[in-house]
């Protein structure tokens, strides 16, 4: 999509969070980190002193193996294995 409609990196992020939300007709509810909303989210590795102004880009350039953790709801749903949490070790819970 974001080669397709010539969109920045900015924009597809927005695509995906907000916008998305805001299609599906719940942009009260989801689509942002705000107080009282669901608090769904996918936290990347990325590079540690990254500067601000690159992480849309950088976000955007992330694949599946960045991601290092998915929070539903507020709890967390997903967590890669690392070297101290082996492969089938993640932990997985139910979200209501």
């Amino acid at each position: 999509a974001r080669r397709l409609g010539g969109l920045s990196a900015w924009e597809t992020i927005e695509l995906v969070t907000c916008r998305a939300a805001e299609a599906i007709g719940l942009a009260l509810e989801v689509g942002s980190l705000e107080p009282g909303r669901w608090g769904d989210l996918a936290i990347f590795s990325i590079a540690p002193q990254l500067d601000e102004r690159l992480l849309p880009e950088t976000l955007t350039a992330c694949g599946p193996a960045d991601l290092r953790c998915t929070v539903l709801a507020g709890r967390e749903v997903w967590l890669a294995p690392s070297a101290d949490r082996p492969p089938g070790a993640h932990s997985i819970h139910a979200v209501p």
